[in-house]
């Protein structure tokens, strides 16, 4: 693991072992003095496709510290999108690896409260997670840019060719042949990426990963149809306590998609748009701007006052 401690890159990146499948951990603890004995928020970071942890260091830490460093964050990278193992990854078996992931952590958090940030896909797999693990007292879900529906629909015509069997493998193996210097020079061009995460992603890219995220959006555009019955189990149950952040111009979630929503659930938690220009992508140039609406909703449920409450 690597321990960054300069003012701006603080955090813990580390690898560990989700039953037998090597995965890309970034964490940010508590501050000391933030402790009510010892029980803080935690917040577990699940990312969109690609899972690669280290595009939302950014995002993570603009949240850590809106939060007064109040809060443990954990960010936790999609099975096979750390670029290490040959196995492919379905968008259910990533709901599994979450639930591994998060199930130790019962002992751990016992009565303090569990956030799920889920982003694009991950919102879809935070809200399978407390369906599928009523065990995790999971106090509230932030679903940003949520793709819980007709996920295929988004898919540019260029991408639903790419995620068929036949394509996706050659484009896999065709990242394969190509020297280092042209992949890293395409991680050049997204600018907004800062050098660290630029560096990270770099030494991970390779034909696995990218077989991977192919995989995965092909079983996405398989699997999230409509609005499914668990995901609206899980809508009806517990929206008071939930964020939902949609795009003004995303073609994955189209604003059709946002006003129904408010439509079937008019006290929901939040039910928002972001501001304008806020893209599908926000980690890419937008992570303040979404870490600053995520912390007013996460600090409104989980002040001082309330982990106090949890203690009686």
């Amino acid at each position: 693991s690597k321990l960054y401690m300069s003012a701006e890159e603080i955090g813990e990146l580390s690898r560990v072992s989700v039953k037998g499948v090597s995965s890309e951990v970034f964490t940010l603890h508590a501050a000391p003095h933030a402790n009510v004995e010892h029980i803080v928020p935690k917040i577990v970071v699940i990312p969109g496709n690609p899972g690669v942890i280290s595009f939302y260091f950014s995002f993570i830490r603009h949240l850590y510290k809106l939060c007064h460093g109040q809060v443990d964050i954990i960010g936790i990278s999609h099975a096979g999108h750390d670029g290490s193992t040959p196995y492919i990854f379905s968008v259910e078996e990533q709901i599994q690896h979450k639930i591994d992931f998060l199930l130790p952590m019962r002992a751990d958090h016992n009565r303090s409260p569990l956030i799920l940030i889920g982003h694009s896909i991950g919102a879809y797999i935070a809200i399978k997670v407390q369906k599928r693990c009523p065990d995790l007292v999971i106090s509230n879900i932030v679903c940003l840019f949520p793709t819980i529906r007709d996920l295929y629909q988004g898919l540019s015509p260029i991408v639903k060719v790419a995620i068929l069997p036949g394509a996706r493998h050659g484009l896999s193996w065709m990242l394969h042949v190509l020297p280092t210097s042209v992949t890293t020079r395409v991680l050049a061009r997204i600018s907004t990426l800062s050098d660290e995460a630029r560096y990270v992603t770099a030494s991970k890219l390779n034909r696995h990963l990218v077989h991977n995220i192919l995989y995965m959006a092909y079983t996405e555009g398989q699997e999230v149809l409509e609005i499914d019955a668990e995901v609206m189990s899980i809508m009806q149950d517990h929206h008071t306590r939930m964020l939902f952040l949609y795009g003004r111009t995303d073609q994955y979630t189209p604003l059709s998609f946002y006003e129904e929503l408010r439509t079937q659930f008019p006290g929901a938690g939040g039910i928002e748009l972001a501001p304008e220009g806020v893209a599908h992508a926000f980690v890419l140039k937008h992570s303040e701007v979404v870490a600053e609406r995520v912390a007013q909703f996460v600090m409104q449920f989980h002040t001082v006052e309330e982990i106090q409450q949890l203690q009686r």
